[in-house]
């Protein structure tokens, strides 16, 4: 049997290493216990914890409507189930029941087994027992719990896509027919869309796509640009290029990044680009989870001599006083501008191997010393990589905080 200590553990751990980037790991409302919640939109999602009537197992949960005691949604997908149980099995692999006792199934001796019934909240809901559990490790359970689940949301997927059932989670629909997406009217012009990055236009389409952000926003925040000068004409650019106008923007707002790419995969061939834009994205979201845990430990690293820590803002002892970086502006910040000093273009893998991967110091190039307040920091014009000895010449006068190209003078660079 494990303790409540164990099982906080494992989930801890199942919630960083699950790829979806929106793996939350929260206490269970009234209860003293803890649980994985992945949102697939506003009303439905993932859950998983542990049973407690299948003491060596864990429970992975498909959920419609989580805030609603009574759903119509549920009990319709409840006899859905019931009348597919058969391509149920084959699809999940494992052995359908009815309001059937977990205990009992348990006893029985099976490893994995799926549940139809009469639920507060589940329509859907799996048990995978594993072998020996007590002898696992934390790093190996978690492992195996983060592959079952993996494996289980993308049959849930493939369901719901074969019966059309969930409107919420695949497409809207009227009359019963699938409802297309607005039109794209893609313009000949390239300059725009042609002069970034890849990986900036993705970012570009999905701010616009699910964020509803404004041609100007996205020229500041993603692009970098002074938006006062751009006046958004460079997003607007990428995005007209591709056909997607004003009609588009918050189209997925309410949407997971997978749900929206089930829609996009059913629809005609002229929303590859924005298909293909998503799915690049998607595999970059998958890494922010355990990119956010590493730079964490470095940040943890820097300030393991100090005594406490403040919120970002409070003006702290480190190469003189500085403000408490954010994990967010930080892997923002080394997104864009990589992991090479941008002083010296040191690379801590390329001399320390292993060790030094994704490793640099991120610094401000406003003096946030001289800032006697919480201030608004944009990764993209507000911070750069630095190696740990261009960052501490930097600040070693305080009084005299040197610029980029003021060392790099120094350095005849």
């Amino acid at each position: 049997m494990l303790n409540d200590e164990y099982k906080f553990e494992i989930l801890r751990v199942v919630a960083l290493r699950l790829k979806n980037s929106q793996a939350i790991f929260e206490r269970r409302p009234k209860e003293n216990k803890y649980r994985v919640r992945i949102p697939v939109n506003k009303q439905d999602g993932y859950l998983i914890d542990f049973s407690t009537k299948v003491p060596d197992g864990v429970r992975i949960c498909y959920v419609l409507d989580i805030d609603e005691k009574n759903s119509e949604r549920r009990a319709g997908l409840e006899l859905d189930m019931k009348e597919n149980e058969e391509f149920i099995t084959r699809l999940f692999d494992a052995q359908v029941f009815r309001k059937k006792d977990d205990a009992k199934v348990c006893a029985d001796g099976l490893m994995k087994w799926i549940k139809i019934g009469s639920h507060r909240r589940m329509g859907f809901y799996q048990f995978v027992r594993f072998h020996e559990f007590g002898d696992y490790s934390i790093d190996t359970l978690s492992n195996e719990i983060v592959s079952n689940v993996e494996i289980f949301m993308g049959n849930v997927t493939k369901y719901l896509s074969r019966n059309s059932f969930s409107e919420e989670l695949i497409a809207k629909k009227t009359d019963g027919q699938m409802e297309t997406l607005p039109v794209l009217e893609p313009v000949n012009r390239s300059s725009e869309f042609n002069s970034y990055k890849e990986q900036i236009r993705d970012s570009v389409i999905y701010e616009y796509l699910f964020k509803s952000r404004s041609h100007r926003w996205i020229d500041a925040n993603i692009i970098g640009l002074d938006s006062d000068e751009s006046r958004g004409y460079q997003t607007m650019g990428i995005l007209h290029h591709i056909g997607l106008k004003n009609e588009h923007k918050g189209l997925f707002q309410d949407y997971s990044l997978e749900a929206a790419i089930n829609v996009l995969e059913m629809q005609s061939s002229e929303f590859s680009l924005v298909l293909e834009s998503l799915k690049r994205f998607q595999g970059i979201e998958s890494t922010i989870a355990s990119f956010n845990e590493q730079i964490k430990e470095d940040i943890d690293s820097e300030l393991a001599e100090e005594d406490q820590y403040d919120k970002e803002g409070a003006v702290k002892e480190y190469f003189g006083k500085r403000y408490e970086r954010s994990i967010e502006n930080r892997r923002k910040a080394i997104e864009l501008h990589g992991f090479s000093c941008v002083v010296c273009d040191f690379n801590f893998e390329e001399t320390y191997g292993e060790r030094g991967k994704d490793f640099i110091e991120v610094h401000h190039v406003k003096p946030l010393s001289t800032i006697k307040g919480e201030v608004e920091v944009n990764p993209v014009t507000d911070l750069v990589p630095v190696c740990s000895n261009c960052h501490r010449m930097i600040h070693r006068k305080k009084d005299q905080v040197l610029t980029i190209d003021e060392l790099k003078g120094i350095l005849n660079l």
